[in-house]
């Protein structure tokens, strides 16, 4: 069964924290620290942090299979040509099974619909596999960075893009 994507609303953002406590603690533990999981979910899924990021026009969605949340997304544009994607986050029983694909699938389109020419992403350097799922769909690493966040913690990540084909009417 193909997901769909509901826009996250207000009503959303306490399902959105328990899909990513759950996410994060079963799939980064061996990426990074408890301590810094625990940082960074209090950091970017805080209420605060959702509700400024809603009314930014940054775009979140509940990604859902028959109804059922399996994870979320959510992206912003930038500048003008690019979108940045921020987060896409999957149950662990979601994975490997095309659900990413069409996630991505689903960000080109919208990224397309912004005027947009380019996605990019921040992905952990020890995140192998997303980095080799987003090599599969097209991304390349284009830099590293490590980003200070605080509370001694830093993320050190690689720069990946995907840039989109422009369409002529």
């Amino acid at each position: 069964m193909l997901p769909t994507f509901t826009p996250v609303t207000r009503e959303d953002i306490n399902q959105v924290q328990k899909l990513a406590a759950i996410i994060w603690n079963e799939y980064y533990i061996d990426i990074i620290s408890q301590d810094q999981i625990v940082y960074m979910l209090e950091k970017m899924y805080s209420c605060e942090t959702i509700i400024h990021e809603l009314d930014s026009h940054y775009y979140w969605f509940l990604i859902k299979i028959a109804d059922t949340p399996a994870g979320f997304l959510s992206y912003h544009k930038e500048v003008s040509d690019r979108i940045k994607l921020d987060k896409i986050y999957l149950l662990k029983e979601y994975r490997k099974q095309g659900t990413g694909n069409v996630a991505i699938a689903f960000v080109k389109g919208a990224a397309s619909g912004l005027g947009a020419h380019t996605i990019y992403l921040q992905v952990n350097k020890k995140n192998t596999q997303a980095i080799e799922a987003y090599q599969k769909a097209g991304f390349t690493i284009k830099t590293d960075s490590v980003t200070d966040i605080g509370n001694g913690f830093v993320m050190d990540d690689y720069i990946m893009e995907l840039n989109i084909p422009f369409i002529f009417d």
